[in-house]
């Protein structure tokens, strides 16, 4: 009976949260529509910190703040959003759009180098797979490899079909390997956006350093170290240097 009444208490939490959350979706909708934008960003936040709390993420939550943002006029705060956003769907039509007119606003005009025709289509081919779906393939390849090499080890079955069996495997198991490895690169990389009016980037984690260059809000920076309050940073261009933390945000 305790067991019971444990599962209904824990359902009943879960539901009850699942219900404010929609509820507070609802509401910041009605508020983005209305062009209350920093209503609609406050319950969209209330929103995404409730979904954090249960360590999960939105993706239409995290787009709608950055939409919220940019149309209040808060350029770093809605890319941070929109990049947040693209990590859950890196091949979405609206946050690559709004993301390509957002970069357009910017003081910084950064060039990103070009990418080759093969680069590109083994992006877009990991890109399109959802994490969770390319691991669950994973361990999938790897129990037909297990299964195909158990079965030639005993002896008790014909070779030649299990030979074939186990070489698609292992070729499945590689290309998901590599699939799966640079989707989780992604995932992992270490960015943040400039929020500060200005930022000075130094050649050492000090300002009695040389000055390299300055950016500027909602430019987004790869973190390649840290050290001292200071991170090591680098653009799209190549051009890298160090800048005081406290000046970004950085990309859950």
């Amino acid at each position: 009976m305790k067991k019971w009444l444990c599962f209904l208490l824990i359902l009943t939490t879960f539901v009850s949260a699942a219900s404010d959350i929609s509820t507070l979706y609802r509401q910041g909708g009605k508020a983005y529509a209305e062009k209350n934008y920093d209503k609609a960003i406050q319950l969209y936040q209330q929103a995404v910190s409730k979904l954090e709390a249960k360590g999960e993420k939105s993706f239409d939550l995290l787009y709608n703040l950055g939409c919220a943002n940019f149309r209040k006029g808060d350029l770093a705060s809605a890319r941070l959003y929109f990049e947040q956003a693209k990590r859950i769907r890196p091949l979405d039509f609206s946050v690559n759009r709004n993301l390509k007119i957002l970069k357009s606003r910017l003081t910084d005009k950064i060039k990103t180098p070009a990418t080759g025709m093969l680069e590109k289509t083994y992006r877009h081919i990991y890109q399109s797979i959802p994490y969770p779906l390319l691991t669950g393939l994973l361990l999938f390849f790897w129990a037909l490899v297990f299964i195909f090499t158990s079965l030639l080890i005993s002896g008790r079955f014909p070779k030649k079909p299990l030979y074939y069996g186990l070489g698609i495997s292992i070729v499945l198991l590689l290309l998901t390997f590599g699939l799966t490895n640079s989707r989780a690169g992604e995932l992992s990389r270490r960015e943040a956006v400039v929020f500060q009016p200005e930022v000075e980037v130094f050649s050492e984690p000090t300002t009695a350093s040389s000055l390299l260059f300055r950016i500027h809000p909602g430019t987004l920076v790869h973190i390649e170290g840290e050290d001292s309050g200071y991170i090591h940073i680098a653009l799209p261009d190549g051009m890298n240097g160090w800048a005081r933390k406290q000046s970004f945000k950085t990309i859950q």
